[in-house]
């Protein structure tokens, strides 16, 4: 009987450690994890990005330590609540203010008006625009310790019309440059925003 009952006060005394459903509540947060971006803004967007640059400005401010979901005493769920990349901008100066010869005969497919902000307007400039909802949750009383709304837009250019196979891969890295910068701007902000406030 006394080797069960002090095999069971050592499991309880552990349960911080692998479970995080001690049921003491440290006074303070120490440590923080990130889960995967909740996304449904139907917009294909590359996540990692964000979630890497939450993790980065946290580690970089060193309030709290970057843990595992099983380790930390706190989550951050970040939900992409809407997004949007559109062409933008004036017409472009250099005379092609007018759909080109070769778009006008015969109809053309839909995928070759990615650059026209307006029928018959030619531009190479597009705009990313998120919305973004952050919250921070703390395990153990399940209490949301903090939640804002973070918007971040950048414009960057569109290289759709450049010749050559790789057009798309270039777009592909201008926009995902672009959202790169979005999110390190909000991480920021999220991090200046939670620690301070807290």
């Amino acid at each position: 009987m006394l080797p069960l009952i002090a095999s069971i006060f050592i499991c309880s005394a552990c349960s911080y450690r692998f479970t995080n459903l001690s049921t003491e509540v440290p006074q303070e947060l120490r440590s923080i994890s990130f889960e995967a971006i909740y996304d449904t803004s139907r917009t294909v967007l590359p996540h990692q990005h964000l979630w890497e640059e939450l993790q980065r400005a946290f580690a970089a401010d060193g309030h709290l330590l970057v843990r595992s979901q099983g380790r930390a005493d706190a989550v951050l769920r970040a939900h992409i609540l809407s997004a949007s990349v559109g062409p933008t901008g004036r017409a472009e100066a250099n005379g092609l203010t007018k759909d080109q010869e070769k778009y006008r005969k015969p109809a053309p497919k839909p995928n070759q008006f990615r650059d026209l902000n307006l029928a018959g307007e030619y531009t190479q400039e597009e705009l990313i625009q998120v919305a973004i909802d952050i919250e921070v949750i703390n395990l153990y009383t399940k209490k949301v310790l903090f939640t804002k709304r973070y918007a971040g837009a950048e414009k960057f250019r569109s290289l759709h019309k450049v010749q050559g196979s790789s057009q798309y891969l270039l777009y592909d890295e201008a926009l995902s440059f672009s959202f790169r910068k979005i999110s390190r701007n909000i991480a920021q902000n999220v991090v200046r925003d939670f620690i301070v406030g807290r």
